[in-house]
């Protein structure tokens, strides 16, 4: 799990890394992608997404599609209609 504050490691391994040499270049820039962690979405995704800071179940439809890479999972902290925290809502792909 990730820590509050750290950025995720994985962003520059996308389907635009077509080849050696590509995946080189940015492995050399980015060091290596951290495979096998779950990234808490941020405040700053969740007012993008949601537009609040305390996402709910009613918000999952649009958060869904931040896990959009395999071998990482997302969590959110769902919180009631009061703002209350009820909740930790994992999703993601596996590698299989």
């Amino acid at each position: 799990m990730l820590p509050d504050g750290e950025p995720q490691k994985f962003g520059w391994l996308d389907a635009a890394v077509t080849s050696p040499f590509e995946f080189d270049r940015r492995f050399a820039e980015h060091g290596e992608p951290e495979y096998g962690t779950i990234a808490p979405v941020t405040t700053a995704e969740a007012l993008d997404r949601a537009g609040v800071e305390k996402v709910t179940r009613d918000h999952l439809e649009v958060i869904d599609d931040l896990a959009e890479r395999r071998w990482f999972g997302r969590c959110a902290v769902l919180h009631d209609t009061a703002g209350v925290p009820t909740e930790i809502y994992f999703w993601g792909w596996s590698g299989d």
